[in-house]
């Protein structure tokens, strides 16, 4: 079923997101902070409008119910309205108790003044009590404030005064410049989240291309190392790691199937040559079963190379099983290298077991058999290092729980740029490659059952005339 899914960009992702969250979290805060101030606005402006209202009210209750239009009462009106930090336009209307006006303030009233007969009901009351008023022109809304004038328990009349609800947003409107101001701010941050995720995205884009690159068979990738994030150059350190070791197994791989296909269509080539030739009647007699004799080998030796195929691949695949058992260490060694000897022939190279006695003996828990594949692995890689002659060490040194076991041959020395090389599977030395034939699997084999039986397998050192591994095996 084809992915219907659409899929957008990691940079167009997360810079939506990031504005989006940024323009969000703006706004619960600018409204949160809004409604705030305009509570605490209103809160304010009823306080001091009640305050005023009482002193205007007091006022006019001590002049006979009436306030005087002159100018000295003008002066005291201003004075109170700029004490409580009200609006200059704030309008005061006296009533009687019939609700006719005595006196008001100013002396002509804006056209957007509520009309005082629709008000009458709201200011009509025994009790000080605030209410709103709407005009009857506009959507104005005015805050009034009514305190009965008493004389001496007794209601003369009303004081009222008006003035505009305050409105907090309708103030900030007025102020276009810092709006504008606002929203710079959110495309600058928006900006600058844009351009951070960008650079993000990069290495990860980077990765992905070169991953592209990677399933395409090509390993030689190259990227940026002059990034500052420590995160992002560890993956991109990495990731060049994984692709320089794409890069080499697909070249031991390559190697692998030149070296499968050479070494076994030598040994099928030789035995097919030498069967033709005494099946004809080329040669006959004692010649004839030399020819035979050497297709035997060739046979052997093909067989051979097979079952180190397979069992490389059974190892790879954990399908091996370990059947460990108790045997004296120093007794199975000697046996291994004793039989080893004689299948030498009349090879000049010496071999020496150098067992030094150990308090507690040399019994163990292991596998003879495993221990065996490694121990003649390694002294045939020391026979092939000597070429015709030279002296194989194999020592046992004891270890506080575990026991070493060093092999030590003469021959020409492992040179210093192979020796990280040696272990991994299919690698053969350029001096190997000419002066002995294999799969360059034998190493890898061993460290691989050395790592079963719990132990290791490492090169110790390596010189011309000079070369140790060094075979690890712990005391279960």
């Amino acid at each position: 079923m084809p992915d219907r899914i659409r899929r957008r960009s990691l940079l167009y992702y997360w810079s939506i997101r990031y504005f989006l969250l940024l323009v969000t979290v703006f706004l619960v805060v600018a409204v949160s902070v809004l409604c705030f101030i305009q509570a605490n606005a209103l809160s304010s402006q009823k306080q001091r409008m009640s305050s005023l209202v009482r002193d205007i009210a007091t006022a006019a209750a001590a002049n006979g119910g009436n306030i005087p239009n002159n100018p000295s009462t003008n002066r005291w009106l201003d004075e109170r309205v700029d004490q409580y930090g009200l609006d200059n336009r704030t309008i005061v209307i006296i009533f009687d108790l019939q609700g006719r006006i005595i006196s008001q303030f100013p002396p002509v009233l804006p056209p957007e003044t509520p009309p005082a007969p629709s008000m009458l009901q709201d200011v009509m009351r025994d009790k000080p009590h605030l209410f709103t008023a709407h005009s009857s022109q506009d959507d104005t809304v005015y805050q009034a404030a009514v305190f009965p004038m008493l004389d001496p328990s007794l209601t003369t009349g009303y004081a009222l005064c008006l003035t505009q609800k305050a409105d907090v947003l309708k103030g900030l409107l007025e102020f276009k410049a810092l709006i504008a101001l606002i929203f710079l701010f959110i495309l600058l941050g928006w900006g600058v989240i844009y351009l951070m995720t960008r650079r993000l995205v990069k290495p990860i884009r980077q990765a992905a291309d070169a991953a592209d690159q990677i399933v395409a068979g090509y390993y030689n990738v190259q990227f940026s190392q002059d990034y500052k994030e420590e995160e992002i150059r560890e993956l991109m350190k990495s990731f060049k790691e994984m692709a320089d070791q794409l890069n080499r197994l697909e070249e031991l791989r390559s190697q692998l199937l030149a070296g499968v296909t050479h070494e076994l269509k030598t040994p099928i080539t030789s035995i097919s040559g030498l069967i033709q030739a005494v099946k004809g009647r080329v040669v006959t007699g004692e010649e004839a079963d030399a020819f035979l004799e050497i297709c035997l080998k060739e046979s052997s030796r093909l067989q051979k190379m097979i079952e180190d195929l397979l069992d490389f691949n059974s190892f790879v695949d954990s399908t091996v099983t370990i059947a460990k058992e108790w045997c004296d260490l120093d007794k199975l060694i000697a046996d291994i290298v004793e039989r080893w000897r004689l299948g030498q022939g009349s090879s000049e190279i010496e071999i020496v077991v150098e067992t030094p006695d150990r308090a507690d003996g040399w019994r163990m828990q292991t596998d003879p058999n495993r221990v065996e594949q490694i121990m003649i692995n390694l002294l045939n890689n020391a026979r092939d290092a000597m070429a015709s002659k030279g002296k194989v060490s194999v020592r046992l040194v004891p270890a506080l729980g575990a026991s070493y076991i060093q092999v030590h041959d003469t021959g020409s020395g492992i040179p210093v740029k192979e020796h990280t090389e040696i272990f991994e599977p299919f690698y053969r030395g350029d001096g190997k490659k000419m002066r002995v034939r294999g799969l360059g699997i034998g190493l890898t084999f061993s460290r691989m059952i050395a790592h079963s039986l719990g132990g290791d397998l490492i090169l110790s050192g390596s010189i011309p005339g000079s070369t140790t591994f060094t075979f690890m095996l712990p005391f279960s």
